[in-house]
């Protein structure tokens, strides 16, 4: 017989037991078991052992589904937490919403999910028992929050999410910032911070994987893919259009080096 009490302090102290053993994640036939990549346990570890993260995603590598079952155990385990998830559009909200985290809690057991109450809205979750709240916002109303925010996460939002949305949303956060994005061009906000984090001059930390990590993406998967997908740079090599990172770099690198011999003279 399970010790229910047991295995709820063992979830709450390591997202990858919680994760392997009660998670279900929604496929086109049955649910399956959510079983980590090694690359999504890295991300894992990033995420807690930095404040702000940032980090290009290529497609089918789950991410979405990581930072939103993140949100949930964060929200089931620890207390007074104000998780805002921010993406491109409402549909993508909506499947965040109901896909995932509504599916995920659906499946765990009524003992380790605990008081958990219905969307107040199709946008909003309420933990009870550890007073948490789990939010979806449009990127144009982050200023309405309102209140102080654990975690912002910023999903798919490399086209929708600008400066002036960045400068509404800052004062509210007092906790951690998950960006992930595939990309589309170079003149982004996702993509500007991207790249001020990769030579360490802003605030985010970043982070890498490659597609190739992903066990079932071999060599015959790859063949495939590039014949039938024309965004094949943008989607899983993680390039922008027009980009190439080496000379971004290089030449935001050159510009910094001006900026600071003009303003030491």
């Amino acid at each position: 017989m399970i010790d229910h009490q047991k295995e709820i302090i063992k979830c709450s102290s390591d997202f990858f037991y919680f994760c392997e053993n009660y998670i279900f994640i929604k496929t086109i036939n049955f649910p399956v078991k959510f079983k980590l990549y090694e690359y999504q346990k890295r991300l894992f570890n990033h995420w807690e052992k930095h404040d702000h993260s940032i980090q290009s995603k290529f497609r089918q590598g789950g991410f979405t589904t990581l930072v939103t079952i993140y949100a949930l155990w964060l929200c089931l385990f620890k207390e007074n937490q104000k998780v805002v998830f921010c993406s491109n559009s409402d549909s993508m909200s909506l499947i965040v919403g109901e896909s995932i985290l509504k599916f995920a809690i659906a499946t765990l057991p009524d003992w380790l999910k605990g008081n958990v109450l219905k969307m107040t809205s199709q946008y909003q979750k309420k933990f009870e028992d550890t007073n948490s709240t789990f939010v979806l916002k449009n990127p144009k109303h982050l200023s309405t929050i309102g209140e102080p925010i654990s975690l912002l996460i910023l999903d798919e939002i490399d086209t929708c999410f600008t400066e002036k949305n960045w400068s509404a949303v800052y004062p509210y956060i007092k906790g951690k910032v998950i960006a992930q994005s595939t990309l589309s061009n170079n003149d982004t906000w996702f993509w500007g911070k991207l790249i001020d984090a990769k030579i360490k001059i802003n605030s985010f930390n970043s982070f890498e994987c490659h597609y190739k990590e992903r066990p079932e993406f071999d060599e015959k998967w790859e063949i495939e893919m590039k014949k039938n997908s024309i965004y094949w740079e943008q989607e899983f090599e993680q390039k922008a259009i027009d980009t190439d990172v080496k000379e971004i770099i290089k030449e935001t690198k050159q510009k910094k080096k001006r900026y600071r011999d003009i303003n030491e003279v």
